[in-house]
């Protein structure tokens, strides 16, 4: 087997506005014919968090190293499992040891361990693992470990996610989640094709398996590539250009956070590059994409998730009265009510305006007309942003509404 790989952590544009270091780190181990990616994503709101992910991708990798065992399924699985562990030990050890807040260092820890065809990983959070096999499917491998908030589930709760590919893969990447939250974006999940193909193909490219074969160090140079490939696709988003012809909607994921990837390739594989299978997702109407952003909103923050479906509706349509937002949000709420994503909405005097819809262009002189979602979105950091003014009685009353209705039931 030649496995060959590269990795990066790249900080991120959110960041670096805000004078906040890299709190990702990532790293690649030989070790014989197996190479282990290793991947950290310290969690944004610890204070140290970026000591946190350094110190458990080494501990993980040094673990590996002194006790690989060669052989045997459960051997494997229990190294995966002793390393995680040992990397939140070390992290807390180092936290006693200079007398500071143990919670000031959390971090997520993602590793495969891969010699070609066998796959084993272990994850902890948010980051995560997908695997393309010899017959051109992508896998995801591991599950994203959140509470009902939203919130990660960190490596110092010990709610590790460990096991062996049910496959043999050809090739393998480990990636923070602002990266996988866009090649595994949510409007993919009920597709046949979970992870976006043209976007995975920017970190595994066909040509690596070509006539060819890309060695170690053509493949340091074309990781390189693919971090200044990256680069030039988060500018366009802070640019404002959202849609991509090649790669869609720029705005799913986070790609203004940290990016890290750690990627495994099998050069001397058999796959046909050209049997990669992918279907593009038909485009979604306006209407939909705001459907979606609701549903979104109701699963992470049920409590407030009309509070903020309100505020994200002001934001994206800074031109529109309160009665507009709050009928538009009404139309959108029966829209999910009734489970259908075909309902056309009428302008308020009851006449149809067809040219709102088309091309999805916005309509400057109109009131009612529908923006583009390119267009609508703000061109801020897309986190959640406090009520506006003139909406504080308008939430307030309708939240309130919400939890007297709750009380009655």
């Amino acid at each position: 087997m030649s496995v060959v790989g590269y990795c990066f952590s790249k900080i991120g544009l959110s960041h670096e506005e805000r004078g906040i270091p890299c709190q990702d780190y990532s790293g690649i181990l030989k070790k014989g014919a197996w190479k282990l990616a290793i991947i950290a994503d310290g969690v944004g709101s610890c204070k140290h968090s970026d000591i946190a992910s350094k110190i458990a991708v080494e501990t993980a990798s040094k673990v590996v190293n002194a006790a690989f065992p060669y052989e045997g399924d459960e051997d494997f699985l229990a190294l995966i499992r002793i390393a995680m562990h040992s990397a939140e030990n070390a992290i807390q050890n180092y936290a006693l040891k200079n007398n500071q807040d143990i919670n000031d260092f959390h971090t997520t820890l993602a590793m495969a361990l891969y010699n070609g065809t066998d796959l084993f990983y272990g994850n902890a959070g948010d980051s995560g693992i997908v695997a393309l096999d010899e017959f051109g499917e992508y896998h995801i491998i591991t599950s994203k470990q959140n509470n009902e908030y939203g919130d990660v589930h960190t490596l110092a709760e010990r709610k590790f996610e460990v096991g062996k590919a049910t496959f043999k893969a050809a090739a393998v990447f480990c990636m923070t989640d602002g990266l996988l939250d866009w090649v595994v974006p949510k409007s993919l999940h009920k597709h046949k094709y979970k992870i976006h193909v043209p976007r995975a193909s920017v970190f595994v490219r066909p040509e690596f398996w070509g006539q060819n074969k890309t060695n170690e160090d053509e493949m340091i140079i074309a990781g390189k590539k693919v971090e200044s490939e990256l680069t030039t696709i988060v500018n366009n988003l802070s640019s404002g250009l959202f849609e991509h012809q090649q790669y869609g909607d720029l705005r799913e994921g986070n790609l203004k956070d940290d990016l890290s990837v750690v990627v495994l390739i099998n050069t001397n594989s058999m796959i046909d590059p050209k049997s990669i299978s992918w279907v593009p997702l038909a485009d979604l109407t306006v209407e939909e994409k705001y459907l979606e952003h609701w549903r979104k909103l109701k699963t992470l923050y049920p409590a407030v998730a009309k509070k903020k479906f309100i505020e994200y509706i002001t934001e994206c349509n800074c031109q529109w009265n309160e009665d507009s937002v709050f009928e538009f949000a009404s139309r959108i709420w029966k829209m999910d009510s009734d489970s259908t994503q075909n309902i056309q909405y009428q302008q308020p005097n009851g006449d149809h305006d067809q040219s709102a819809f088309q091309n999805s262009e916005l309509q400057a002189d109109s009131e009612w007309s529908y923006p583009s979602m390119a267009e609508s979105v703000p061109k801020t950091d897309s986190s959640p942003k406090k009520k506006r003014g003139f909406l504080s009685s308008f939430v307030d009353k309708l939240i309130g509404e919400d939890n007297d209705n709750s009380e009655n039931e």
